[in-house]
């Protein structure tokens, strides 16, 4: 909840939440996953803090034809503010952004998108 409340703080196009109904409009949209690692036990003693981690994969759509830098100017806008350290919370539970986003060459998708990824590392000890 702290990394969608901090992307929910942008002026963005329509977002593909996982497990929500979504349809696509005819101008820009953005897809999100949550890719969680593996959580490391950190501490001893069965209520002991991990170390929990993933990766917020944002996949940012525009038209084909669309200009390409208008793509990798609003993918770059989103990864500009979770910068390396931020520190976001939710309900007490603290999430860090471990390192600066990364921007990937946009693809072009099989249903008329082009499609850039933005990957956005967090951790959080919780």
């Amino acid at each position: 909840m702290a990394l969608k409340n901090r992307l929910l703080s942008l002026s963005l196009p329509p977002i593909a939440w996982p497990a929500a109904i979504f349809e696509k409009p005819d101008g820009p949209w953005i897809d999100v996953m949550n890719i969680m690692a593996d959580n490391a036990r950190i501490m001893v003693g069965s209520r002991g803090q991990h170390d929990r981690s993933g990766t917020l994969q944002l996949l940012v759509h525009h038209k084909l034809g669309t200009d390409y830098a208008l793509s990798q100017e609003t993918a770059g806008q989103i990864a500009a503010h979770f910068w390396p350290d931020l520190n976001m919370e939710f309900l007490g539970v603290r999430v860090r952004v471990i390192r600066a986003p990364d921007v990937h060459e946009g693809y072009r998708s099989d249903d008329g998108w082009w499609v850039t990824p933005i990957r956005i590392r967090w951790q959080s000890f919780s």
